[in-house]
């Protein structure tokens, strides 16, 4: 098995040294992680692991599916010791659904939401949904999870990129589409947002209007914008909708006429709902979330002023220089240029008004001979600050007609 992974990834290296296409699509990343994942399979030890990770992660999920336990006192590298489970892989489950009175698109239901919990929320999630790898628990008809080999793992921003890509789909949006999207791809700051949004819009009229989105197809297309853009998907990412491929065929398998992305709507639509009444619902653990994050928030605060001081400093010293390109184009510049002497002479015009009319004020009060002098000064700011405002607005007119 070295040796056959091996050549793979010498092929794969081959190949997308030869071909733009293979380099764009990640065919060497994908190879690689293909090689990592049938590396660790062989690794018993790291199989137990996964399983308990995935099942810890699903302990408290509202849908229930069911994983075998793992006796890690007995389990090692070369051996897993595990809870037997009866029960038939979906693939030759026809009886058991008839005999346990199952819904089948329930069921298929239970173990999508599963999974999606799995990326969204937990960022592990099983990688080789096969028919084989899901069955049905003679005992209850329960969803049971087996062969954790292969696992992918997403970081939050993937899983936030995974959310609003569901959500996308959801509202039929290509800029959600396009936000969730930039955070599934490796260089998002080449994507070119008008262009990319309306190859978006493209996929989303082909799957408008059908009775059932066809999972590879969208899957496949989205690959392909990535590519056409010179995108590419992180490793997990892929991985993660190839899974998705994978166990869009188990479901059907399960129920011939479930669509995963009519599921995935009703998902995203629910996701919503609950993100938005949870402070209302959950208003202890809200608090506590608060808390966390301003007890996070803090420290940063506490740094800003004399982070601000610093930035003064280094201002004040020359080892900064601001500039905006603004005044690079000649009629900009002379626009501000005007506009900023049009306002220096309003605030002296200003100025000259109320200092005038404070002279008055005061002048009612004195009542020596030098009143006269007050009163003429107090008249001659006035006739100043009118000529000045006068000025400015045959300016202002002028300019209006231009």
């Amino acid at each position: 098995m070295r040796d056959d992974l091996e050549i793979l990834e010498e092929f794969a290296n081959w190949l997308s040294s030869k071909s733009t296409w293979a380099e764009s699509l990640g065919f060497r990343e994908l190879a690689g992680g293909f090689a990592d994942g049938l590396r660790e399979e062989i690794h018993l030890d790291i199989e137990v692991r996964n399983t308990l990770q995935v099942k810890n992660a699903l302990s408290k999920s509202d849908y229930k599916v069911r994983i075998p336990k793992i006796y890690t006192a007995y389990s090692n590298e070369n051996i897993i010791v595990m809870e037997y489970i009866r029960g038939h892989s979906v693939a030759d489950g026809g009886a058991e659904f008839n005999r346990l009175s199952i819904d089948r698109r329930q069921f298929a239901r239970t173990i999508l939401y599963s999974f999606f919990e799995q990326m969204l929320f937990s960022g592990i999630f099983h990688a080789d949904p096969h028919p084989g790898n899901i069955h049905i628990d003679e005992k209850d008809g329960t969803p049971v999870l087996l062969d954790f080999g292969a696992v992918g793992r997403l970081g939050a921003t993937q899983q936030e990129g995974l959310k609003l890509f569901l959500m996308g789909i959801q509202l039929n949006d290509s800029s959600v589409l396009y936000d969730g999207l930039t955070l599934l791809v490796e260089n998002a700051d080449h994507a070119e947002r008008a262009r990319m949004e309306q190859a978006i819009d493209q996929i989303l009229l082909k799957i408008s209007y059908v009775d059932r989105i066809p999972t590879e197809e969208l899957i496949h297309a989205l690959f392909t914008v990535v590519r056409d853009f010179g995108l590419a998907f992180y490793p997990a990412v892929g991985l993660a909708l190839r899974s998705l491929v994978t166990l869009d065929g188990t479901l059907r398998v399960i129920d011939s006429r479930f669509d995963i992305f009519t599921e995935a709507k009703d998902f995203s639509a629910t996701y919503m709902r609950a993100s938005f009444l949870k402070p209302f619902k959950e208003p202890m653990a809200t608090k506590e979330r608060l808390q966390e994050e301003l007890s996070m928030l803090i420290p940063t605060l506490r740094k800003m002023p004399r982070r601000v001081d610093q930035l003064i400093q280094r201002v004040e010293s020359g080892k900064i220089i601001l500039h905006h390109d603004i005044f690079s184009d000649e009629h900009n510049a002379r626009f501000i240029t005007n506009l900023f002497s049009r306002f220096v002479l309003l605030l002296v015009g200003i100025t000259f008004g109320i200092i005038s009319v404070a002279l008055l004020a005061i002048s009612q009060f004195i009542h020596d001979s030098y009143a006269v002098y007050l009163n003429t000064a107090a008249y001659l700011g006035l006739f100043l600050c009118a000529i000045l405002l006068v000025r400015l607005s045959i300016q202002a007119l002028r300019s209006m007609k231009q």
